[in-house]
């Protein structure tokens, strides 16, 4: 008994044993009662395919093993439908593959048994329900009409847009409202959520997820001018406003009116559409030809019937007219001119004075009007509120300054020099000679040109006519060109090089021990041209000849 393969002969006997004991209890009581149940039936959308859940078990509603891979059947309205096999677990899962239209329907699940299970089925009703179409708007407008089909169809105060359709499929789907104009508002289509930009499209009945549909939001914005003390500006000053949204666009009123902005942009995330609201910085502000704003620096979102008040540079500048030296009020009032190129004349009051208020930021010139004088135009740049003060040179002032300048020139010249005063003293003197010197000069000076010059004759031809001037030779001296024989001649030559005297002196200075280029200096000759004078006129003693270097032997005999 204690053998393996006793033991296991043992337990294979003991189990068929078991086996036929329990079929031939199953044959003597007959087959089992089994019970078919269909899981609760919710209402299914037209165009899903409906799923069908039966369970099959004993009358106790127990699982037991022989309901594994029975066949069910399922009839709709008494049409068979599917047949399908049974889980482990006794589940049988239909799933309805024709489209079924909106309505109630009878489903029935039959089981029709074994040898050793008793048929059974079960029924229950299912209702196909129409499909909703869902639109919602951004940003969330009322009012916007849909066709479906002929079917029309508006957003509700919450921007959605519903509608039931009982058939599934492709339908024509358009907005009947593009374009929507109310007195503060205005909308324009823009695209849907599903890359298609035109109104007209078609979309698959039932849908997956709800559609979006984006519009463009304008708003009438307009605007207000105040200066730096909060103080308002005559709209009619302004030339220009440019705004640039933070959408890239740029923006440029020239009238002053009200305009309309789209308030955002719709922009498609992961999660369908969304819009962001659009920022607008104003860039330039032109009053009198200049930008009175810092560029960028006021910003504004677009809300219905906005006003944007905004800030303007604007300055004042107080003027007054001194004269430059003596500091008395001059002139009756200034001229000036706008960064613009226009110009405008303003008078000085009581006080000699004149303040101007609401001055754009720039550059401008102002001149001194009424003055006599010179008033040279005075660059002004209008930053900050300024108090300038204009100077004027006068003709008091021309003349002192003219005094002034000739006494500083008459000091620096008799500074130093005492006998410039004898000079001036003795000048009187000495201008009654030089008149009586003048008439005699006159004199001669008449009866030398009423005296023929002297004939000039050729030393070639001997010709005395026909001699004219041709030019100067290198020292100076005047040619002629006889036109008889045409040959060039010089009367009288100017001797070509330095005097002796000076060549005498230049070698007596070296001797003396100077440099050529001092003697140069000296007597206003070449250093090169010393250096040859000296040369040809000083004879230097001969060089000595060098001694003979005795050899190696003859310096050790001597040494011995």
């Amino acid at each position: 008994m204690n053998h393996p393969s006793v033991r296991a002969c043992f337990g294979l006997a003991l189990a068929i044993l078991c086996v036929f004991s329990t079929v031939s209890v199953a044959q003597a009581d007959g087959p089992v009662a089994t019970l078919l149940t269909i899981s609760p039936l919710e209402p299914f959308v037209v165009g899903k395919n409906p799923t069908i859940i039966a369970h099959l078990t004993d009358a106790a509603g127990k699982i037991i093993g022989a309901v594994d891979n029975e066949v069910v059947y399922l009839f709709v309205d008494g049409v068979k439908e599917r047949r399908v096999r049974t889980d482990s677990t006794g589940t049988a899962t239909f799933s309805i593959r024709r489209d079924l239209s909106v309505g109630t329907y009878n489903i029935r699940v039959v089981y029709e048994g074994t040898r050793g299970l008793q048929p059974s089925s079960a029924s229950a009703e299912l209702e196909i329900v129409p499909a909703e179409v869902e639109i919602h708007t951004i940003p969330p407008l009322p009012g916007i009409s849909f066709s479906l089909e002929d079917r029309i169809f508006t957003s509700d105060e919450a921007g959605t847009a519903r509608i039931k359709v009982e058939e599934a499929g492709v339908h024509a789907l358009k907005i009947l409202t593009t374009e929507k104009a109310e007195s503060d508002m205005r909308a324009e289509f823009i695209r849907w959520s599903d890359e298609v930009f035109a109104p007209a499209r078609e979309v698959i009945v039932p849908m997956d997820k709800t559609l979006e549909v984006g519009f463009e939001v304008s708003y009438q914005a307009s605007q207000t001018f105040v200066d730096l003390s909060e103080q308002p500006v005559d709209p009619a000053r302004i030339t220009s406003l440019t705004i640039k949204g933070s959408n890239g666009v740029v923006h440029t009123f020239d009238d002053g009116q009200p305009r309309w902005l789209p308030t955002g942009r719709v922009v498609r995330r992961s999660y369908g559409l969304e819009e962001t609201k659009i920022l607008y910085s104003v860039m330039s502000v032109i009053i009198d030809g200049t930008n009175v704003v810092n560029k960028a620096q006021q910003r504004f979102f677009v809300h219905p019937n906005d006003v944007w008040q905004i800030s303007l540079l604007l300055y004042s500048a107080h003027f007054t007219a001194y004269d430059a030296l003596l500091r008395f009020p001059v002139g009756s009032g200034i001229l000036l001119e706008y960064p613009d190129g226009r110009s405008e004349n303003f008078s000085f009051g009581p006080d000699d004075d004149i303040e101007i208020n609401s001055l754009a930021r720039g550059p401008y010139t102002v001149t001194v009007t009424g003055a006599s004088g010179m008033a040279p135009p005075t660059p002004l740049a209008m930053s900050r509120n300024q108090t300038v003060e204009l100077l004027v040179f006068s003709r008091l002032d021309m003349a002192v300054m003219l005094g002034s300048g000739v006494a500083l020139a008459l000091g620096l010249l008799f500074f130093g020099r005492p006998y410039l005063f004898t000079m001036l003293i003795t000048l009187p003197g000495r201008l009654l000679p030089k008149r009586r010197l003048r008439r005699v000069e006159r004199t001669l000076v008449f009866e030398s040109v009423n005296t023929p010059p002297a004939l000039r004759q050729c030393k070639f031809c001997q010709a005395t006519i026909k001699q004219v001037k041709a030019g100067l030779n290198r020292s100076g001296s005047q040619r002629y060109r006889c036109q008889v024989c045409n040959k060039v001649y010089t009367p009288a030559p100017n001797p070509i090089g330095y005097p002796s005297e000076i060549r005498v002196r230049a070698v007596q200075m070296y001797i003396e021990g100077n440099t050529q280029r001092s003697i140069g200096r000296a007597l206003d000759v070449s250093p090169q041209t010393v250096a040859s004078w000296v040369a040809s006129d000083i004879k230097l003693p001969p060089i000595p000849e060098p001694l003979e270097t005795p050899k190696l032997d003859e310096q050790y005999a001597i040494a011995s």
